[in-house]
C-alpha cells in the first residue's frame, strides 16, 4: 500500500471545515494540545487537538499520527470524499469525515 500526502495547507483547510461548520453537530469543542498565543489558531491544531463528542460524552485526543491515518483511511475507504480533497472540492462534508476519522477512527455520525 502506498502512503498518501496531503499539504498541510489542505489538513488545516479540513479542520476550519470541520470546525466551522462540518462537525459542530457531535464535536461540541475543540481545543489545541499545544496552545501557543502567537501562532494562529488552525495553524496549531496540525499538531493536534481535543475534541469533546457532545453526543457520547466523551473527551477524543487527536494527534499527528491520527491526523495521518485519517487521510490514509479517506483515501482507501472514502475515497470520493479523498477525491474531492485532492480536486479541492471539498465541502463541510468532507471536513466531517475528515475529523471524525481523525477523533473516532470511523465515520460514526451522517
Amino acid at each position: 500500500m502506498y502512503e498518501v500526502s496531503v499539504p498541510s495547507e489542505r489538513v488545516e483547510d479540513l479542520i476550519v471545515g470541520a470546525i466551522e461548520g462540518g462537525s459542530g453537530y457531535w464535536c461540541g469543542k475543540v481545543e489545541p494540545l499545544n496552545r501557543e498565543t502567537n501562532v494562529d489558531f488552525y495553524t496549531q491544531m496540525l499538531d493536534g487537538w481535543k475534541c469533546y463528542d457532545s453526543e457520547m460524552e466523551k473527551w477524543y485526543t487527536v494527534n499527528k499520527p491520527d491526523i495521518e491515518q485519517a487521510l490514509q483511511d479517506m483515501a482507501k475507504y472514502h475515497k470520493k470524499h479523498f477525491q474531492d480533497l485532492i480536486d479541492m472540492t471539498d465541502d463541510a462534508i468532507t471536513a466531517d469525515v475528515f475529523f471524525q476519522l481523525c477523533a473516532l477512527k470511523s465515520v460514526v455520525y451522517g
